[in-house]
């Protein structure tokens, strides 16, 4: 019992010892996962005692450097020293609390921003006998901050620099961002927006659109149901039109509000309008234009039959009469009034071909050239031509108008032929995002200063006599082929015959080159 008795105060105070110890090392460590240490200073004693926390903080070793004011000083960034002096000693002078923020270079050189607050002690009499305080490194912090800032920067920045205007509204239909380009599209007094209130920015707005109350059941449609988004169009009493986004204001996958987004795309419909009239416009002109050479050309080519019909009857009934050369007058007219109809007929299809307006689709362009072969089977056969189709791809274009172009180029072949019976060949290749095609021909050729010449209207490089023809077919090629965003050229040497050659968007080239490039292969 006397060794129980003896052993029970001074267990109790090694227990008392040990959970001081305890605490002492738990303040160390929440100082340490906080960056907070602890300073005081005994003003009697003048001397500062703080935690090693504070040393850390300041890149101080415990043991080999004793605190004092001055080392603290001397941690001190330059620039910071005497403010901070000036602080604390306005705070002793005042019996008051301060704090500030300082930078502290650390022996090797680190900047660190810190926290300082600190309290000034006093005794019964009101004297200051401590100051103490605790220094927080909060230069994580502060850097996080100071990015923060920087994207609201941005972001405001980019707010204010976009041409639609911008509203941000809370679960609470409070306004809690907006930009200058919303005030000055909406027309909303700085007092209403100033008021945060939504409701009243709602009311106010009302009164400028023609459906008042589709504009106002859509807002409430939208503040009810937190994950939806909407487009649609607003149309003004004074002719305004603008484009309504809106969709929810998240943070961490929940609803904190709704960004509604106003495009001011006046111009730009009244713009697609007047764009569609014309169109419509262009349309109607176009088929009263067709319409028109239609029955110019009837009209046209009427008095041509008749002063033909008569001319031969003529020459029928009174032929005996008629010497040779006024016979051969009769022959030249009436030869003349049938190139004339030739002449009128190529013009109506040179027309036509204007205002033709037909889809694309995938043609198999060897399928189109052997039916352009086909149609010129008299004219193949007549002037044993012969006619070679290489490997040709299939392409996006008008399966009718492709046949036009292959046509007209081969008849041109055959009809311009030289010593040797007509040979034709026809081969494509790929290149630079489009398929080029080429016509070849074992022709007479042409000279390099008639290569743009020819695909003009009405180009003849030769009399009808030796070569018929109106000079319409090259002009038609070019015609087809530039109106679907091609080119169309020659290449021709005289005597050693001609290439023709056209091109046509590569469609499926480009597929395959977007196939080799697919991230995700």
């Amino acid at each position: 019992m006397s060794a129980g008795r003896s052993h029970g105060p001074r267990g109790a105070r090694e227990a008392t010892i040990q959970a001081l110890k305890k605490s002492e090392a738990l303040l160390k460590e929440a100082q340490a996962i906080a960056h907070i240490g602890y300073w005081e200073r005994d003003v009697a004693a003048d001397r500062l005692a703080w935690s090693e926390e504070l040393s850390r903080i300041l890149g101080l070793d415990p043991k080999a450097d004793h605190p004092n004011f001055q080392v603290f000083l001397d941690r001190v960034h330059p620039d910071d020293r005497t403010r901070v002096r000036e602080t604390v000693e306005s705070a002793v002078r005042e019996r008051r609390p301060f704090q500030y923020f300082a930078r502290v270079v650390r022996p090797g050189g680190e900047v660190r921003r810190v926290q300082v607050r600190g309290n000034v002690g006093l005794d019964s009499r009101g004297e200051h006998v401590r100051t103490y305080g605790t220094v927080q490194d909060c230069t994580d912090v502060m850097a996080g901050e100071e990015l923060l800032e920087q994207s609201l920067s941005a972001l405001r920045a980019v707010i204010e620099s976009t041409a639609d205007g911008i509203l941000v509204v809370d679960r609470e239909e409070k306004i809690t961002a907006y930009n200058n380009k919303f005030t000055e599209m909406w027309r909303i007094p700085s007092a209403v927006m100033a008021s945060g209130d939504d409701a009243k920015a709602v009311e106010y707005v009302l009164s400028q659109l023609k459906e008042p109350e589709r504009f106002k059941k859509k807002v409430r449609e939208l503040y009810s149901q937190d994950d939806a988004d909407s487009f649609d169009v607003l149309e003004f009493k004074d002719g305004r039109i603008f484009e309504r986004y809106s969709m929810p204001q998240k943070l961490s996958g929940r609803t904190i509000g709704r960004v509604w987004s106003f495009r001011d795309v006046t111009r730009q419909r009244r713009t697609e309008i007047a764009l569609a009239r014309q169109a419509q416009d262009l349309a109607r002109s176009n088929a009263d234009l067709e319409q028109y050479a239609s029955v110019a050309s009837h009209d046209l080519k009427e008095p041509l039959r008749v002063v033909a019909s008569y001319l031969q009857l003529l020459e029928q009934r009174y032929g005996e009469n008629l010497d040779e050369e006024a016979s051969k007058y009769i022959r030249r007219a009436v030869a003349g009034a049938a190139r004339m109809q030739n002449l009128i007929d190529d013009l109506l299809e040179y027309s036509r071909w204007t205002y033709r307006d037909k889809p694309l689709r995938e043609v198999d362009s060897a399928s189109a050239a052997r039916q352009a072969v086909e149609n010129l089977k008299q004219a193949v056969l007549a002037g044993k031509a012969g006619v070679r189709l290489g490997e040709l791809p299939r392409v996006v274009f008008v399966e009718s108008e492709l046949i036009q172009v292959f046509q007209n180029l081969i008849a041109n072949g055959i009809k311009f032929r030289g010593a040797e019976p007509p040979r034709i060949r026809i081969r494509a290749e790929r290149g630079g995002g489009e398929v080029v095609f080429t016509v070849s021909d074992n022709g007479i050729g042409i000279e390099p200063e008639y290569f743009s010449r020819i695909f003009q209207i009405f180009t003849r490089l030769h009399g009808p006599q030796k070569y018929p023809g109106s000079g319409v077919g090259l002009a038609i090629c070019k015609k087809i082929v530039e109106g679907r965003g091609g080119r169309v050229w020659v290449e021709s040497r005289p005597g050693r015959g001609s290439d023709f050659k056209f091109t046509i968007k590569d469609k499926e080239g480009e597929h395959a080159r977007n196939a080799k490039t697919d991230p995700s292969d």
